[in-house]
């Protein structure tokens, strides 16, 4: 289990043993890491089960990769990281996980067949560069998760439930598409 440390701000790459399964609460909030690799260099997360809340908030994160073995991620783990541009995952978005990642522009679900995820409230609120999102296997999208973001285009291959202003103040979107039904 890591937990939170003084981390010094020069540490751009943090590597994870196959031994580590919790990061613990605000264990590199605001740090210097900009890339996540697991025992063998990958971009990934590797063992890791568990991420607890504001483990990497406004840190200096770039790329994240998140593979299926993470079952537990708490509220704000990335949250105000403004180097982050690229996610990729195979699991469930946390509450405001990725919420006012300004940079981010790219985000990609690997979420295998017969495998289902949630988008929760305000993952990617604020996320002004965001543009477009394309989904397989999404069953929720949380209340306010796209808020106030610069999302243009949002297209998933199922039917989801939709909370409340879950696309709010979208001025740039244009196009929703679920199940091959298309609102504009």
């Amino acid at each position: 289990k890591i937990t939170k440390t003084d981390i010094n701000k020069d540490l751009k790459e943090l590597k994870l043993t196959y031994d580590i399964i919790t990061i613990g609460e605000s264990a590199f909030e605001n740090s210097g890491v900009e890339y996540v690799k697991d025992y063998n260099g990958d971009l990934s997360f590797g063992y890791v089960k568990t991420i607890k809340a504001a483990a990497f908030m406004g840190s200096a994160i770039k790329r994240v990769v998140m593979i299926s073995k993470i079952n537990s991620m708490y509220a704000n783990v990335f949250k105000n990281c403004l180097s982050l541009t690229s996610v990729s995952s195979e699991t469930s978005i946390g509450v405001s996980m990725f919420e006012g990642c300004t940079n981010l522009t790219s985000f990609t679900s690997t979420v295998g067949s017969g495998t289902t995820y949630e988008i929760r409230s305000k993952a990617f609120k604020d996320c002004v560069n965001l543009k477009s999102v394309s989904s397989q296997s999404l069953s929720l999208i949380g209340s306010y998760a796209f808020q106030n973001s610069g999302l243009e285009t949002f297209t998933c291959n199922t039917a989801p439930d939709v909370n409340n202003y879950a696309f709010a103040n979208c001025p740039e979107l244009t196009s929703v598409t679920f199940k091959n039904n298309i609102y504009d």
